[in-house]
């Protein structure tokens, strides 16, 4: 039994064909849930938009004769508002996420991410905490799902450990819980040096300091293999930091960093002198030898990881980012590589991701947009941010058609002409057929493409589209530009 047993044992599936489900928490958005309901021919629909949600009941289900119909009320909407011949003769259910946990506060739980959830359940109900503190709560979380004990980082290789194992799975961390982490880490006198507060919540800022130590490292290296040591001393002083990189629990992390272009390799004079130093993987050396290295690496590290992918779309997001750097190297390094290995596990890839597609990509549209996991979901995420940030603006740039290896090799290009700004790497599913005039118009509106199903070929509504959700955002017509 898991949680989601809870939730589904308010549907009985034969007194009603139609519930009108409450559901402020999104209990309904979870995948698996939605399979579980899917599996009993029903069918969840959102109701948002009343005028939205009568064109597609009426197109789509009432004659359908869809053995029930469960339409999911994100936004806690009063009964009486709801259309007076659907609501006669159906069933109304209120869910909420205290019937699931009931010894976590409400704003707890709704920070810890759906896919956690499974991990918190089964740690409540094997450790029987009862009643938490929020304090006690976030502590519980941390070290039950996140795997994070704070009062076992006393020195500074845990912290790095833990911020690497954080940080390399991008396992971000809700807001809270970081800020939880950082202040207890900050009672530590010999972490006062690390700058916490940023390279703990800020996984692009954590590498770009291992960037900057990667050379002081080197420096230091250097200086010791003279002296016949294999590694350099550590050191922690404000105005002279030597990180432990050859440490064993930290190196395992950095050949991985280098090839999946997260640490970038520096140049130093005669490289020759490192290559059978478990460093050289962070040493530049002449161009061929540099991708045969990393061609080997990441094909290697392709492999390990595919065969990790399990059912969550969150696997396939991860995955992405490290098949799109062995793609980019396929493409610009061709005559360095050897292609037929690349071709065998790109058939690998093809066929997992393929069996995976049918079975799960019905479930990844109602799940909750922030993050967002698919198109349409983009301008919800554009819309909270200018929420939380008043006064602030927002702009989305579509470069149609590039794929995430061609962003790769851009990347290389602009990150270095663009030192002041953050890159914060995520991506989301298209929808199927992956073609501009579905996946644009989704984009711009925010919408399902059977809401859009008469420009459906064409893209020439986009900017009515994009308008049309920032005015239902409170916006005015001359504050949206396309």
């Amino acid at each position: 039994m898991d949680w989601r047993d809870k939730i589904l044992s308010k549907l009985s599936y034969t007194t009603s064909q139609l519930y009108w489900v409450s559901d402020p928490d999104g209990l309904l958005r979870e995948a698996e849930i939605i399979k579980r309901i899917n599996r009993k021919g029903i069918e969840i629909v959102e109701y948002g938009d009343p005028i939205a949600f009568r064109f597609l009941y009426e197109q789509s289900f009432r004659e359908q004769n869809k053995n029930i119909c469960i339409l999911v009320d994100e936004e806690n909407i009063e009964l009486r508002q709801l259309p007076f011949d659907l609501i006669s003769g159906s069933e109304s259910i209120q869910l909420t996420i205290t019937d699931v946990f009931p010894d976590l506060s409400h704003k707890i739980i709704n920070s810890v991410g759906k896919n956690d959830w499974d991990a918190l359940y089964q740690a409540l109900q094997f450790y029987l905490p009862g009643k938490l503190s929020d304090n006690a709560s976030k502590d519980f979380v941390l070290h039950h799902v996140y795997g994070i004990a704070p009062e076992l980082i006393k020195t500074p290789v845990d912290l790095l450990r833990m911020l690497l194992q954080k940080h390399y799975k991008c396992a971000e961390l809700p807001q809270m819980f970081d800020a939880r982490l950082i202040e207890l880490l900050s009672r530590f006198e010999i972490f006062s040096n690390f700058q916490l507060q940023i390279i703990v919540s800020n996984r692009q800022a954590f590498f770009d300091f291992l960037q900057e130590q990667w050379f002081k490292y080197i420096d230091s290296l250097l200086i010791a293999l003279k002296k016949h040591l294999k590694e350099p001393v550590e050191q922690y002083d404000a105005n002279k930091m030597v990180l432990p990189f050859g440490h064993d629990d930290i190196r395992i992390y950095i050949d991985n960093l280098f090839l999946e272009g997260l640490l970038d390799p520096i140049i130093i004079d005669d490289p020759q002198k490192m290559q059978t130093h478990w460093a050289a993987v962070g040493i530049k050396f002449d161009k061929v030898t540099q991708v045969r290295k990393r061609f080997d690496g990441l094909l290697k590290l392709c492999k390990s990881e595919l065969s990790k992918i399990s059912g969550k779309y969150s696997d396939w997001m991860t995955f992405s980012h490290l098949w799109a750097e062995l793609q980019a190297l396929r493409f610009q390094h061709t005559d360095e590589i050897r292609l037929g290995d690349f071709l065998q596990i790109q058939s690998l890839v093809d066929n997992k991701f393929s069996d995976w597609m049918q079975e799960n990509f019905s479930t990844l549209y109602n799940q909750s947009p922030i993050p967002p996991v698919m198109l349409h979901h983009v301008p919800r995420d554009m819309a909270r941010n200018l929420e939380s940030n008043p006064g602030n603006k927002v702009a989305l740039l579509v470069l149609d058609g590039l794929a995430m290896d061609q962003w790769v090799g851009i990347r290389e290009i602009i990150k270095p002409k663009l030192k002041s700004f953050e890159f914060n790497e995520q991506c989301v599913f298209a929808w199927v057929p992956t073609i501009t005039s579905v996946s644009r118009q989704a984009l711009f509106s925010a919408k399902l493409p059977v809401y859009f199903s008469k420009s459906i070929k064409t893209t020439v509504s986009e900017n009515k589209l994009w308008l049309q959700f920032w005015q239902d955002q409170g916006l005015t017509e001359n504050q949206v530009f396309y």
